[in-house]
């Protein structure tokens, strides 16, 4: 499997569950592992975007705490696996409290879909606190 992040230009291989290979001219995101979680475990999603914005207050997104887990660790990604929810075809997120959203997709939906969802359940511009 390999995952390219392309707006931190890095790049990560993954050789199994434990053991992951990252290089490129920025640093990889510690979010890696939890995002490789989420598109192993969802066969039929092949896109993933995580940000670091405040949910929107009319927002339906499941929202779930990141406080007991290190983010990026294994156990947070299970825990984002588990709290991410349908939210209308070919598309599925979570938002963890204070952090950002974890938005899954199916590349079929069409790029005018995801950004209409986005803007609807997350403010742009403003970067969580």
């Amino acid at each position: 499997l390999l995952m390219v992040f392309f707006y931190r230009m890095f790049q990560n291989n993954v050789h199994d569950e434990y053991y992951f290979e990252s290089y490129g001219k920025r640093k990889p995101s510690v979010g890696a592992q939890s995002q490789w979680l989420l598109l192993k475990d969802n066969h039929d999603y092949d896109c993933i975007i995580h940000t670091h914005n405040p949910i929107k207050s009319k927002s339906k997104m499941p929202i779930a705490s990141q406080r007991e887990f290190q983010c990026g660790s294994y156990e947070c990604g299970l825990y984002t696996k588990n709290n991410s929810k349908k939210m209308e075809e070919g598309i599925k997120s979570v938002y963890l409290n204070k952090h950002g959203a974890n938005i899954l997709f199916k590349s079929s939906i069409g790029s005018k879909k995801i950004i209409k969802f986005i803007k609807d359940n997350i403010e742009l511009g403003v970067k969580t606190k």
